[in-house]
């Protein structure tokens, strides 16, 4: 079945319902049924940044879907980045979101960080050296 889920790198940074909210954008945009997924956190590594997995689940990467849900999904880390920075001007968190597909190979990683001025850049990298990453289940 064809379908989007949100899976956070830490379960924590995204209680506010930020992610649900999220899914229904995606929804709306995609035509696609949306899940958001919390693995159990584990371990003591901490990261700055706050991170957020996208599986892109169906036949092939790209298309309407695919442009659709990276441009959403970009516009809301930046929205995300832009909220943050308000509260804490001098440091906000970068924001980076990696995408899966199905097959749990990875398609690409965008990063929205601190710019120059109030807006943050987004950089957008393709992804060929990490590996395979288990798509969850519900």
């Amino acid at each position: 079945m064809s379908r989007i889920i949100l899976e956070p790198a830490n379960p924590f940074d995204f209680e506010d319902g930020s992610l649900e909210e999220l899914g229904e954008e995606l929804r709306e945009e995609t035509g696609k049924p949306t899940e958001v997924v919390r693995r159990p956190e584990h371990g003591y590594g901490v990261i700055f940044n706050e991170v957020l997995h996208v599986w892109l689940v169906w036949n092939t990467y790209g298309g309407p879907a695919a442009t659709a849900a990276v441009a959403a999904i970009t516009g809301w880390a930046k929205r995300r980045w832009k909220q943050d920075r308000e509260k804490n001007p001098e440091r906000p968190r970068t924001r980076s979101v990696i995408f899966w597909g199905a097959d749990g190979k990875p398609l690409k990683s965008i990063t929205v960080e601190m710019g120059e001025g109030d807006e943050p850049i987004v950089v957008e990298q393709q992804l060929d050296d990490i590996p395979q990453r288990p798509r969850p289940r519900n």
